[in-house]
């Protein structure tokens, strides 16, 4: 170790910004050494040190490093293996005088040592992608999957799911393991807590019952481990939604004549399409379209080149929305949507379409969306320059290439174009101002200094960028029309700004032969580095797994380094390349370092699930489902109507995705190999309750409320299963028209598989009604139903009769049968004219189909409800007690109510005041004084005065 010898000269001044005689000092500390180190600090504290000898690139046997204290002893020391690598354990035990602070390596007389916490010696990754899920550095640690069957419920059903615990290694017994569930309303408040046992191969149901009073919105299921009363941890939870629901009866793809993933298509002659089919598996035919297209001004950007910028040459300022004309699907359920996308700027747009499909006769439909992005031009040239342009020192080297990409955004050859570069000068120019004075202002000019031919290849072209003049310049390339196509700007600095200028920079370029890997496969990788050099290649994640040293003498290689078995899930390749001492790019950073995530399969945890379900079966039917398992595990068995489903976004219960969800790289790495140049050295880049009467109206839920359709959905609870072929049975509900979606989820103590199937319902007639929610009596209504005839021969002219049945509370307005004309394998529809009676509360509707000896019904109901909202009318009197007897409380003298449902005053008999408090409970006050609380109190003080007086002060606590 060498001081600099201005200590000397001003004793402990030496490391002032001025010193004796008013004169600048500065200082160093210089270490001359052959040891270069890298140490990686794990999430449970260890600390892996790896050796590098600087001269040669090679790592370092023999080496002794000493973990040093605050009191200068070593506290721990050991000695480097035939690959200069060392482990440690954690060091938090070390406290006070013995607390770490640096690691210091010792070989044949020669010293190296690293700052334990010197921020300033981090590798920052925020440039690349390691971001993801945290680990817990106990590996006992647990997590839960929760999953429902549909993911939505109706007021009153019964919400169905299933639990997988896990701890972090997928090892031990977790079977009465005693957890926590909570079940959190929309409110917040917690419904239900409980103790939870996960079960065998910790898989275990969750059922929990819902009122028809229960509060709408979001619930949530969690559980937990139980810390104190108080206090748990959170370990999984999943979330459903409680509400009135209409399952969806049709699926719908929008998408464009045109369509380019990674690219973009023209405008010119651009139609979007729509395609609409039911569920029951026929084309929608004959079904209104609507449909929104949005153009939005988007910056070009492409995911197969990440580090270019693209430019726009007419880019848009505004953007546009506007409604398409409304169409209708043909007999295959395809539709074509105008877009006349030449109306608007040719520029570069995010188009954006929303397409809604009816259903026949009604107003109950389905959305689908598409986006794509839009231009006109034939090609589109990037830029990627290897280091900063915005401060260049005079003669420094600089490259920026260029690449043009067609539309399906390939790297393609262009030629006939025009490189010009410009210099920016700023010039005063004398103006005129407001108040009629003149005043020089400055203004931005452009010169141009020199034009030349420019041919991109498929490769790309390499432009050296010109340094030799200090100035503001800029690049432009431009097509034979003079129209600008690239543009990048940068600055040079003069002798005297130099000092301000940022170095070149010292890019890798790390590239995985594929992205899913074995464990115990090779993971091959191509090294791009801007010098020749050696470099430590290691497997991270939330520590350090294995690790490979290499050498090259070229720019480019091909490395290769072992998984190491028992690794799930994803993990990170690293690289730290260290430039060979003898290369002459002094001008760059002396250390390069890249990261790359990879993924590695899960197979080894899948059990694999079979299903066997029918492909048709009819309504009514009873379905039966064959089920087995490669392994012995335990299984739960769920079929629900895709209608339901769709509503409700439900996605295939996915427990590997989420046990082996992407985690964070978490080994931070520390090292001193930059500092080789420290005058050159790179800058990183920065980142970036009450009565039951009155129940259901105190929540303001409708009385009248329509009963619907039971959603078609089954549930078998957890059972086993092995590669022995079991059966459950389903019967199919008579009502039910549609895909049936099959799902099968089994576990055991090692694997997790998951089955999902579709099953199609359909009956010889599929009928859709379509009839409104709710009606007032005295209302007269349309209602529809659409016909679709599967009746196999019954040819192109089938004769159908459509007939309807309902309950008293309505009548048909009009024949009650009707005949229609519905070729084989279409649809049609049918109208029928209703009046609603006086009955209120739900009322039934039968639809019937029948043609010859195939038929078909469906039943579906609506609520007949009062013309006015429900309210509350509070009436309050006093009464006499010698006139009460022989009057009517209606005729007693009034007093004004308050806003409480209550009585002020009543002063009467004890007879008389139990027949006015009837008389105010038949109002519907939604008080929860019930009436024989309120004659019982009467009556006691009946017996006790003449009188008696109903305090509804007293009264209160009891509402």
């Amino acid at each position: 170790h060498a001081g600099p010898a201005a200590a000397a000269d001003y004793g402990d001044n030496w490391n002032n910004a001025a010193g004796y005689g008013g004169n600048l000092t500065d200082g160093r500390l210089l270490v001359v050494t052959d040891l270069g180190l890298v140490a990686k600090r794990s999430v449970d504290g260890a600390h892996d040190v790896f050796v590098q000898s600087v001269a040669t690139g090679a790592p370092v046997a023999g080496a002794t490093v000493e973990i040093i204290g605050r009191n200068g002893l070593p506290v721990l020391s050991e000695a480097t293996d035939s690959e200069g690598h060392v482990r440690f354990p954690d060091l938090k035990s070390f406290k006070n005088e013995r607390a770490p602070v640096m690691y210091l390596a010792r070989r044949s007389g020669d010293s190296s040592f690293l700052p334990i916490d010197g921020r300033d010696r981090w590798l920052d990754l925020s440039r690349f992608e390691v971001g993801g899920i945290e680990s817990n550095a106990d590996r006992s640690a647990l997590a839960a999957y929760l999953f429902s069957d549909r993911g939505i419920y109706r007021p009153g059903e019964q919400i169905r799911a299933a639990a997988i615990v896990r701890n972090q290694d997928w090892s031990g017994n977790l079977e009465k393991l005693p957890l926590r569930l909570e079940v959190t309303d929309p409110r917040g408040v917690v419904v239900r807590r409980e103790t939870y046992l996960p079960g065998k191969a910790g898989f275990g149901e969750i059922l929990h019952p819902t009122k028809e009073s229960s509060p709408t919105g979001t619930y949530t299921l969690s559980l937990s481990i139980v810390r104190s009363q108080y206090d748990a941890d959170l370990i999984g939870s999943t979330t459903v939604q409680v509400r009135d629901f209409q399952p969806d009866r049709m699926r719908m793809k929008a998408g464009f004549s045109s369509e380019s993933l990674d690219g973009w298509v023209a405008p010119d002659a651009l139609e979007g399409y729509v395609h609409l089919e039911n569920l029951f598996g026929t084309p929608a035919e004959n079904r209104r379209v609507t449909a929104q297209l949005t153009l939005n001004p988007h910056i070009p950007s492409f995911r197969a080149f990440p580090d270019y910028t693209f430019y726009d040459p007419q880019f848009a300022r505004e953007g546009y929305t506007e409604p398409l004309a409304e169409t209708t699907t043909d007999a295959k359920g395809d539709t074509k949507l105008v877009l006349n996308l030449q109306r608007f700027a040719r520029a570069t747009y995010r188009m954006h379409l929303v397409a809604q499909g009816f259903e026949a006769d009604g107003g109950r439909g389905v959305t689908a969306e598409a986006a794509q992005l839009v231009s006109s031009m034939p090609f589109l040239v990037g830029y990627k320059a290897d280091g900063d342009l915005q401060f260049l020192p005079r003669g420094t080297e600089r490259k920026v290439k260029l690449i043009a990409i067609d539309p399906q955004a390939r790297a393609t050859a262009v030629e006939k174009l025009v490189l010009a570069r410009l210099e920016t000068r700023y010039v005063s120019v004398l103006m005129r101002q407001q108040n009629g004075t003149f005043k020089y202002e400055s203004r931005k000019k452009e010169t141009t200094l020199e034009q030349k031919p420019l041919a991109i290849a498929a490769s790309g072209f390499e432009l050296q960028v010109a340094t030799d003049t200090p100035g503001n310049f800029a690049y432009e390339v431009r097509d034979a029309q003079g129209e600008r196509l690239a543009r990048f700007e940068y600055q040079v600095a003069g002798e005297g700004n130099v000092t301000r200028a940022l170095e070149k920079n010292a890019e890798l370029e790390l590239t995985l032969s594929k992205r899913d890997y074995a464990p115990g496969e090779d993971v091959e990788l191509s090294i791009r580095a801007p010098y020749a050099g050696a470099g430590l290649i290691t497997i991270e994640r939330e520590r350090v797994y294995a690790w490979h040293w290499f050498k090259t003498t070229t720019t480019s290689s091909v490395q290769r380094v072992r998984l190491p078995e028992g690794l799930e899930g994803n993990a990170y390749v690293t690289v730290t390349f260290v430039r060979d001492a003898g290369s002459s790019e002094i001008y760059t950073s002396p250390l390069s370092y890249g990261v790359q995530p990879f993924s590695i399969d899960v197979d080894a945890r899948r059990n694999q699930v079979t299903v066997q379900s029918p492909a048709l079966a009819k309504p009514g039917q009873e379905v039966t489902f064959g089920y087995s398992s490669a392994q012995p595990s335990r299984l739960v068995l769920f079929a629900v109507d895709e209608g339901i489903l769709q509503v409700a976004s439900y996605r295939t219960p996915d427990p590997l995705g989420h046990f082996f969800a992407k985690r964070a790289l978490e080994v931070s790495t520390l090292q001193i190999l930059d500092l080789i140049l420290p005058e050159f050295r790179q800058l990183g880049l920065a980142a970036a309750p009450g009565g039951d009467a009155e129940g259901l109206l105190g929540k303001h839920l409708n009385p009248f409320r329509r009963k619907g359709e039971k959603p078609v959905a089954f549930w078998s609870g957890i059972v086993d299963a092995d590669s022995t072929p079991r059966e459950l049975k389903y019967t199919v509900p008579d009502y039910f028209n549609g895909t049936l979606r099959v799902f099968a989820v089994a576990v055991n103590n090692d694997r997790v598989g998951v089955f999902d199937g579709r099953t199609l319902i359909r009956g010889d007639f599929v009928l859709s009604p379509n009839a409104p929610t709710t009606v007032t009596p005295g209302d007269e209504f349309d209602v529809s139903v659409g016909v679709s005839n599967n009746v196999a021969g019954s040819g192109d002219k089938a004769a159908v009769a459509v007939t309807l049945q309902t309950d008293p509370a309505l009548e048909v307005v009009g024949d009650r049968t009707q005949q229609a004309t519905i070729a084989e394998g279409h649809e049609g529809s049918v109208r029928f004219r209703l009046r609603a009676r006086d009955e209120l509360g739900p009322a039934n509707m039968t639809f019937s189909a029948r043609a010859g000896e195939a038929g078909a019904s469906r039943r579906i109901d609506l609520s007949v409800r009062p013309a006015t909202p429900y309210m509350t009318q509070i009436k309050a009197a006093c009464c006499r007690a010698a006139s009460a007897r022989s009057r009517s409380i209606a005729r007693c003298t009034r007093t004004s109510a308050s806003w409480k449902p209550a009585l002020r005053c009543c002063r009467c008999s004890s007879r008389t005041a139990s027949s006015a408090i009837s008389a105010a409970i038949r109002t519907r006050a939604p008080s929860r004084l019930s009436a024989r609380r309120c004659r019982s109190c009467c009556s006691r003080r009946a017996r006790s005065s003449a009188t008696c007086a109903l305090n509804p002060a007293r009264m209160l606590p009891a509402w």
